[in-house]
């Protein structure tokens, strides 16, 4: 038995330029380029400039974490305690990450032959119990997580978003109907925007915890609607 989509006649155009539009958009989330670009706007995109940038110029030590690593291991330091050049280190901490996306990074920095004596010879993992949760709100598995591993888990959900990524992205992608994250999509379509803390070159991956990443005037809206909620 064949079944055929019958589109009423009105709709033939709207439907094929809708089609077109989610196939551009599904087409964009498999660009690792684009990911980068939109480096300020989504967390997968910061992801994506410090690992290029450790697979442009692998360190001989990386610090791999989450947040607290991200925010609490400034690599200049560590390199100069060492006694070695500031970029001997560097910090691949990202916030929200799990051990199922270090094992995905680990993996991949290995297939491309980066890990060894004359590479990376040590990695540090930062563990929490956070590194443990079911956590992925920030959409990293569909990007960074190993899809063999993700398969022989049986992980079948996280394993086909890693296909279909306007579905398993699709929730951070509604943080575009924020008008500050809007403004910033906007921007970085435009010329190159780095990401709060600066980009990955910049303090080799570290960004200091200074809690910026909303602007003043969101804080000071929320704090102002929390201290005198509207009456009903």
């Amino acid at each position: 038995m064949i079944f055929r989509l019958k589109i009423p006649p009105g709709l033939g155009k709207s439907f094929w330029f809708a089609a077109l539009i989610l196939l551009c958009a599904e087409l964009a989330l498999h660009s690792e380029s684009i990911m980068q670009r939109y480096r300020s706007v989504f967390a997968v995109g910061r992801a994506m400039d410090k690992l290029h940038h450790v697979e442009k110029h692998p360190p001989r030590v990386l610090f791999m974490g989450n947040s607290r690593t991200d925010n609490g291991i400034d690599p200049r330091a560590v390199s100069h305690a060492l006694g070695r050049p500031a970029a001997y280190s560097f910090n691949l901490g990202l916030p929200g990450a799990n051990v199922l996306i270090y094992h995905g990074i680990v993996e991949r920095l290995d297939a491309r032959g980066l890990l060894g004596a004359q590479g990376i010879h040590t990695v540090v993992l930062g563990l929490d119990e956070s590194a443990l949760q079911e956590d992925n709100l920030l959409g990293y598995v569909g990007f960074l997580a190993d899809r063999a591993a993700l398969w022989e888990s049986g992980r079948h959900q996280d394993w086909l978003g890693s296909y279909l990524r306007l579905w398993s992205y699709s929730a951070n992608l509604r943080q575009l109907r924020e008008p500050d994250k809007v403004l910033r999509f906007i921007e970085a379509s435009s010329r190159q925007v780095d990401p709060i803390g600066g980009a990955a070159a910049a303090h080799l991956g570290y960004r200091a915890g200074f809690g910026a990443a909303q602007n003043q005037a969101q804080i000071a809206r929320q704090e102002n609607a929390a201290q005198h909620p509207p009456r009903a």
